[in-house]
């Protein structure tokens, strides 16, 4: 099940879904409109549960975090993702984020430990912390100014960038960082 506030946006996932799955396996992915700060699910419904790049836009992110604890079952796992704090992310990501934050409606970044502490107090503990989008990210977002489709040539060094990228997983200087936590209770 997948969720959006926009009807545009819910209806071009439903065509990349017809694209990639065909009208046959339609049946197996859902798209709805809704609002992650009251969502439209009853309670305890999903094992798991992503947030990628949502928090950040919201005016009450406690209330979508409240709200990601009521429709996760116990032992569910949730992955959210959102943009680590200005304070640890080097000068280039600074001047990165800052733009990018005025383009796409950003309201806050998060520091990892404050957004751990807030999904414990809702019952979950954490499983993992990965920081990524690193320096060496730039590489690729030039690569994406010069081409807004890079040549077939470009996706293996695209790919190593990523690796390395991951590689520094534990580093809390990236852009972003993704959390994975499990519902205790």
């Amino acid at each position: 099940v997948g969720l959006d506030i926009s009807p545009a946006s819910v209806k071009l996932c439903m065509q990349l879904a017809k694209k990639e799955f065909g009208t046959s396996d339609l049946n197996k992915v859902k798209f709805l409109v809704g609002d992650a700060q009251n969502l439209p699910f009853g309670k305890d419904v999903f094992h798991r549960v992503s947030s990628i790049a949502l928090l950040e836009h919201l005016e009450n992110d406690k209330q979508a975090i409240s709200e990601i604890a009521r429709v996760t079952r116990r032992g569910g796992i949730i992955s959210i993702c959102v943009p680590n704090t200005y304070e640890r992310t080097s000068f280039l990501l600074k001047i990165l984020n800052n733009k990018n934050d005025k383009h796409v409606g950003h309201l806050r970044h998060y520091k990892a430990e404050d957004l751990i502490e807030e999904f414990k107090k809702n019952g979950f503990s954490l499983l993992d912390l990965t920081y990524h989008g690193h320096t060496i990210m730039i590489i690729n977002w030039i690569i994406n100014m010069i081409w807004s489709n890079p040549p077939p040539f470009m996706d293996k060094f695209w790919w190593l960038i990523v690796n390395i990228d991951l590689k520094q997983k534990n580093k809390n200087d990236a852009m972003n960082f993704t959390i994975t936590m499990r519902k205790e209770i």
